[in-house]
């Protein structure tokens, strides 16, 4: 309930219905008192950027690759 930042009084809300009605709390919590929208927008926002460095990383791989192979063709030529 305090990890997901919300105001004091909304938690401290949460944790005394909680102590209050410890089954039909939690229940209640679980179904309303979680911002899914907002957790959901974090995850893609971070899956968009992982995606990206995927990206560049398997850009650089490439490009290292690629140099390496000129390398050998060299080699060939001088050999």
């Amino acid at each position: 309930m305090l990890y997901f930042g919300v105001k004091p009084s909304k938690s401290l809300s949460w944790i005394l219905i909680c102590f209050f009605f410890p089954f039909l709390g939690v229940f209640a919590f679980l179904l309303f008192g979680i911002n899914r929208r907002k957790i959901k927008f974090f995850e893609l926002k971070e899956t968009k950027k992982e995606k990206t460095t995927l990206k560049v990383l398997l850009t650089i791989k490439r490009i290292k690759t690629q140099k390496n192979l000129r390398v050998i063709n060299q080699k060939k030529y001088l050999i």
